[in-house]
């Protein structure tokens, strides 16, 4: 389903629930969800490499765009501390990463234990199709693996 509006997004009972959307659109992509809890759709994305990549569809809220639904996809390179700044070599690096993105961008993502270093795609639920959604999921999972490969890790 195709939302026009946030108010038909969030109508009740006729409601299409984000996660139910999501894994909807992942099936029509024929991509496998890992996991499903409110706020938040996981996928572990296998890539050609042979290497796995974790992913994260979480809905992205955004006041000043209410007319448009949003989600965002999130992939996890580095687990930090909670509230651990990058030194200011890493971070400028990814600033640097980040001015070569044609789409999305590097950001640290709060959790609740740990602090994550993400790359963050947000694509329009109105308008998005199986193979678009395929090729932000595959897209962010490539890059957060070369990050990771960058600090010489393979945690996700």
């Amino acid at each position: 389903m195709v939302y026009q509006t946030r108010r038909q997004y969030m109508a009740e009972p006729t409601a299409v629930v984000f996660e139910d959307f999501i894994v909807e659109l992942a099936k029509k992509a024929n991509i496998n969800i890992a996991s499903k809890e409110p706020g938040q759709v996981t996928i572990n994305y296998t890539l050609d490499n042979g290497r796995h990549q974790r992913v994260w569809i979480k809905p992205f809220l955004n006041d000043n765009l209410k007319h448009l639904l949003l989600f965002a996809i999130h992939s996890p390179a580095l687990t930090m501390p909670k509230g651990q700044q990058l030194g200011k070599e890493t971070a400028n690096m990814i600033l640097r990463r980040n001015s070569t993105l044609p789409q999305g961008a590097w950001a640290i993502e709060e959790g609740k234990n740990e602090d994550y270093l993400v790359v963050m795609h947000v694509l329009i639920a109105n308008y998005v199709s199986p193979q678009e959604f395929l090729e932000a999921v595959e897209w962010a999972a490539i890059l957060a693996d070369d990050m990771e490969k960058t600090f010489g890790q393979d945690n996700f």
